[in-house]
């Protein structure tokens, strides 16, 4: 019984934690691509920010 509701905890735990490296790598590609796409945009107004 109690081994049970430790594999329990052990896959929910698991399963947080993939969720949330997921998460990570989901918002680093969409930082990625809004920064390209404002390096696009002010490539194409011709102004350069520092």
């Amino acid at each position: 019984m109690k081994d049970e509701r430790n594999e329990e905890k052990i896959a929910r735990y698991q399963r947080s934690t993939r969720i949330a490296l997921v998460l990570g790598v989901i918002l680093m590609l969409v930082n990625k691509l809004l920064e390209a796409w404002e390096k696009k945009e002010e490539s194409k107004d011709g102004r350069k920010c520092s």
